[in-house]
């Protein structure tokens, strides 16, 4: 069931995304499309466990300590904040973000909650492996594995950016890369499965790209940096 859940939101060719409306973030996009190619292969041929417990012995102290903090930019509250902080600049950017974000957010939320409830996260299979590498002082949780949220909400996030700052090729590949590798981040902590963060990851970017094409123009005329009265 999950992956044909996951092969459903890898159809490239909805009428919504074709024809009528002019493809942005070109660049951001065909990473992205790599990312979703290479990882649905690696789904397909591979054992979900065997593949995270071989991921999980090529961790190092200082990618745990890195890690460990830097999967929070996946974190609704930083999602939020950044909304909040470029709508100082522009109104409607940050307006964009945060709506992609929320919307975004519940539906991966019901999906955890309500479809796929029996889903469990690697500490659920593993904590009684002692050839598991575990992190210390670490939070490891156990349940709601399928999909995972902070992937929905870097993607959200930065396929928002990417679009917004189209005309910038350098821009669209550093938004592509903070997003997969933030997206990675909750593999390497063996907080998801690398099918959980794929599913997480379309989410949110179908969510942003649903947001601007839909709100982009209605909210143009808040164009413009925030001033307060």
């Amino acid at each position: 069931m999950m992956r044909c859940f996951l092969v459903f939101l890898s159809i490239k060719r909805l009428k919504m995304f074709t024809n009528k409306y002019t493809p942005v973030g070109l660049w951001y996009q065909q990473f992205i499309r790599l990312f979703w190619f290479g990882g649905m292969v690696v789904i397909l041929l591979t054992d979900k466990y065997e593949l995270h417990k071989k991921l999980n012995s090529l961790g190092t102290g200082w990618l745990d300590l890195v890690m460990r903090f830097y999967t929070h930019l996946g974190d609704g509250v930083f999602a939020i904040a950044l909304g909040l902080l470029f709508m100082i600049k522009n109104i409607r950017l940050g307006l964009l973000i945060i709506i992609s974000y929320v919307s975004s957010a519940i539906i991966a939320q019901l999906l955890k909650q309500v479809v796929f409830t029996n889903f469990h996260r690697p500490y659920y299979y593993f904590k009684e492996d002692e050839t598991f590498r575990f992190i210390e002082n670490f939070t490891y949780h156990s349940h709601h594995s399928f999909p995972s949220g902070h992937a929905t909400s870097c993607f959200a996030v930065f396929t928002l950016l990417a679009y917004f700052f189209e005309e910038k090729k350098q821009y669209q590949l550093l938004f592509a890369f903070l997003a997969i590798s933030v997206a990675f981040s909750r593999v390497y902590l063996s907080q998801h499965f690398l099918q959980d963060i794929i599913a997480g990851s379309m989410i949110g970017y179908f969510s942003a790209h649903l947001c601007w094409i839909l709100l982009q123009d209605k909210l143009s005329k808040l164009d413009r940096p925030f001033k307060s009265s």
